[in-house]
C-alpha cells in the first residue's frame, strides 16, 4: 500500500472517530435534557383540596394529619366529609405538596414533602372554646370585670404542645392583649399601668419600685436595662397599652432623670369638664383626651382635650388645675 493511501486512511479514521464522538456528544446532551425535563415534570407543586373545611379539626386527627397519604385514604377523615385531590400548581420548584383550607371559623395550610411526610402546618381556628385554665385566669383577678372580644388558636405541625392561644380583652377604655401556652399559662401578659398621683414619689426611685409592695401586689415584675451609649449610664423604665404609656429614665444611682407618662381618655378635673360646657363649646362633641405628666409631678400635669362639631376638630389644653393653657 503506497504511502498517500496510508495517509488516506489515517485521515478517514480520524473523521470517523471525531464522527463518533460527536454523535455521543449529542446523545448524552439529548438524555440530559429529556432527564431535566422530566426532573421539571416531578418538580411541580401540587395543592390538594379542598379549599374549605368541611368540618373542625381537632386534636385526634393530628395524628393522621402529618401525613399525606393518611388525609387521602382515611376512612375516619373521609367520613367526616373530606375528600381530598391534588390540582397542578405549575411552575418548576422544589417538588412538596400544599393542603390548604378555610372553614367559617377556621383556616388551615399545611405542607409535605414528594412522599407526603409533613415539613411545616398551621392550623388557626378563632373564637373557640378556651380551656379551662385560661377561662379561670380570665374570670378571676384584674380581668374579671373585662370582657373577651375574640380570641385564636394557633396549632403548629399538628402538635399539641406547639397550641397557642391569643386573648382580646376589653373594658371601658382599654384592649389588652393576652398570650397562653398548650397548658393555657399566661406567657406574655401585659400588666395595665395602674398608677396614680399617690405613686409618683416611689416612682422616682429605682429601689422604691423594685422593692415596694404595692407595685408588686398590682403585678409589676421590674427589670432594667443600662443604656451607656452616648451618655452617662442609664437605666429605662418602659410600658406601653393602648390606653396608656410610661417612659423614665434613671441615673446610675437610680435616681430618677426624666420620665414622660401619658394616659388616653381618662377622667378630667371638675375645671376642665365645666369649662367644656360653657356656652361657647356646649355645641361641640369630646372625642378624645390625654393626660400627661413630666417627671412623675403633679404641677407639671397637663389635659389635651380634641373636640368636633361637625366637620371642623380644634384640640384644647389645661393645666393641672384645669386652666385654659397655650399648647
Amino acid at each position: 500500500m503506497s504511502r498517500d493511501a496510508q495517509g488516506d486512511i489515517m485521515k478517514m479514521t480520524k473523521m470517523l472517530i471525531l464522527l463518533v464522538t460527536a454523535i455521543l456528544i449529542s446523545l448524552t446532551s439529548i438524555t440530559e435534557i429529556l432527564q431535566a425535563q422530566s426532573n421539571s415534570d416531578l418538580a411541580l407543586i401540587y395543592e390538594a383540596m379542598p379549599e374549605s373545611l368541611p368540618v373542625e379539626i381537632n386534636e385526634e386527627d393530628f395524628s393522621c394529619m402529618a401525613s399525606l397519604d393518611c388525609v387521602r385514604n382515611n376512612k375516619f377523615m373521609a367520613g367526616k366529609g373530606w375528600n381530598v385531590s391534588y390540582k397542578n400548581m405549575g411552575g418548576q420548584h422544589s417538588d412538596h405538596y400544599v393542603l390548604t383550607g378555610t372553614g367559617e371559623n377556621e383556616e388551615l395550610r399545611a405542607r409535605y414533602d414528594s412522599y407526603g411526610r409533613l415539613i411545616e402546618a398551621k392550623l388557626t381556628r378563632k373564637n373557640t372554646r378556651l380551656p379551662s385554665a385560661i377561662r379561670s385566669f380570665i374570670a378571676s383577678g384584674e380581668y374579671k370585670d373585662w370582657t373577651m372580644t375574640a380570641n385564636e388558636t394557633t396549632v403548629r405541625d399538628f402538635n399539641p404542645e406547639k397550641t397557642t392561644y391569643v386573648v382580646h380583652m376589653a373594658d371601658q377604655y382599654q384592649r389588652h392583649v393576652l398570650h397562653f401556652n398548650h397548658k393555657g399559662e399566661n406567657i406574655k401578659k401585659i400588666v395595665p399601668i395602674v398608677i396614680t398621683s399617690d405613686d409618683y414619689s416611689c416612682l422616682k426611685s429605682i429601689d422604691c419600685l423594685k422593692n415596694s409592695p404595692k407595685f408588686r401586689e398590682r403585678g409589676w415584675n421590674i427589670t432594667f436595662d443600662g443604656n451607656t451609649a452616648g451618655r452617662n449610664e442609664r437605666y429605662e423604665l418602659k410600658s406601653q397599652t393602648d390606653r396608656e404609656s410610661l417612659h423614665a429614665s434613671y441615673n446610675s444611682s437610680g435616681d430618677l432623670v426624666e420620665a414622660d407618662f401619658r394616659r388616653k381618655n381618662t377622667t378630667l378635673p371638675r375645671a376642665v369638664r365645666e369649662y367644656l360646657v360653657t356656652e361657647k363649646y356646649k355645641d361641640w362633641t369630646m372625642t378624645a383626651n390625654e393626660m400627661r405628666v413630666r417627671n412623675f409631678e403633679p404641677g407639671q400635669t397637663t389635659f389635651k382635650v380634641t373636640l368636633e362639631k361637625g366637620n371642623d376638630q380644634k384640640n384644647l389644653y389645661f393645666n393641672s388645675d384645669g386652666e385654659r393653657i397655650k399648647n
